[in-house]
């Protein structure tokens, strides 16, 4: 093994290592079915009041997990990140009944998909951040096809 070369490509990936670690996390995208459409049915102004209680709900309910973050939103959907596999079950579970919760109040349903995926990722920190500012690797793609894959998560009663 040529060791001047094994030395420059470690001086190579160092930097890039910097504000960067791997780790085992449980992503979790979720997106709001049909918010196009509640749009056109509602108008802009009380649909995107209908979707910032949404918001809220999801950020609260993410706030009562100790090690669940929000790494970022577009629009009407949310990148999670759990430390636990089982939080996130908890929590895509929670917020069924919340939606259900927020659709007899408001009049109106919301539907969700989510998307679970467990995998190592690249993990993005700003030195001295108390949380991840972005994850990055295939996992990222491979949650949001499996949201993607996702059925309406609607509160049925069975009888």
């Amino acid at each position: 093994m040529n060791l001047s070369l094994a030395s420059e490509s470690t001086s190579t990936v160092e930097p890039v290592q910097q504000g960067h670690r791997t780790g085992l996390v449980t992503l979790v995208f979720t997106d709001i079915i049909g918010s196009t459409a509640l749009k056109q049915q509602l108008g802009d102004r009380q649909a995107v009041a209908l979707i910032q209680k949404h918001h809220a709900v999801v950020r609260e309910l993410v706030a009562s997990f100790e090690d669940a973050r929000v790494i970022s939103t577009a629009g009407d959907s949310f990148f999670l990140v759990f430390a636990k596999l089982s939080d996130a079950v908890k929590f895509a579970l929670q917020l069924l009944t919340q939606l259900r919760d927020l659709a007899q109040n408001t009049g109106h349903s919301l539907a969700d998909r989510v998307g679970i995926h467990v995998g190592e990722m690249v993990i993005q920190e700003e030195a001295g951040a108390a949380q991840p500012e972005d994850l990055y690797g295939i996992h990222v793609g491979t949650c949001a096809r499996v949201m993607g894959l996702a059925g309406a998560m609607m509160w049925r009663r069975c009888i």
